[in-house]
């Protein structure tokens, strides 16, 4: 469990999170160490059991957090506990961090071929496919993409595409043994 926390602490997963399912994912997320019904999970986040289906069932769709399913015989209302699939987040991570590195070292081999636009407050980059899908605004800040590259954007690219691949074998490395972890889920009580 302490090890899973640890795991959505980092910078990079909560980044990683937000992607997915918004700002409030990597609270959400960091509540599903242990299992836990939407409606607790709402009240401990301050937030609306709406809204907080709603992120779970973004999550869910990726595969990072399930939950079991109970029935009340009484009134045969279901109810859900969700809680968070270390093994799912840690291997959807590194493949997430994995694809992007590709995509960096791809982008960097045919530099010249790409329009590239960067966003210069997060060093994120993008080709134009996917600048044009994200409407030229950077999905982390919000900032407006800038057009082309220079030398400093390459330097800049070389030292991301380093800072990926010391992130993933950072990952690996402290928190492989999550992947171990497998959850029974889906059982009607």
């Amino acid at each position: 469990m302490n090890e899973t926390k640890k795991l959505i602490e980092r910078n990079g997963v909560k980044l990683f999170l937000k992607k997915i399912a918004g700002s409030c994912a990597p609270t959400i997320v960091s509540n599903l160490v242990k299992p836990i019904s939407d409606e607790d999970l709402a009240e401990m986040c301050g937030m609306r059991s709406a809204d907080v289906r709603m992120i779970l069932n973004k999550l869910h769709y990726v595969g990072l957090i399930d939950y079991n399913r109970s029935k009340d015989n009484e009134s045969g209302w279901y109810y859900y506990s969700w809680f968070v699939r270390p093994d799912k987040l840690l291997e959807t991570y590194i493949n997430s961090k994995k694809q992007d590195l590709e995509d960096l070292e791809e982008m960097l081999e045919n530099n010249e071929i790409y329009t590239m636009y960067i966003c210069r407050k997060c060093d994120q980059t993008y080709d134009f496919d996917k600048a044009a899908e994200l409407l030229y605004h950077c999905p982390l800040c919000e900032s407006i993409l800038d057009r082309g590259t220079t030398d400093e954007d390459i330097r800049k690219m070389k030292m991301i595409a380093r800072s990926i691949k010391k992130e993933i074998s950072e990952v690996i490395s402290a928190y492989g043994k999550l992947s171990e972890i497998k959850h029974k889920s889906m059982k009607v009580l």
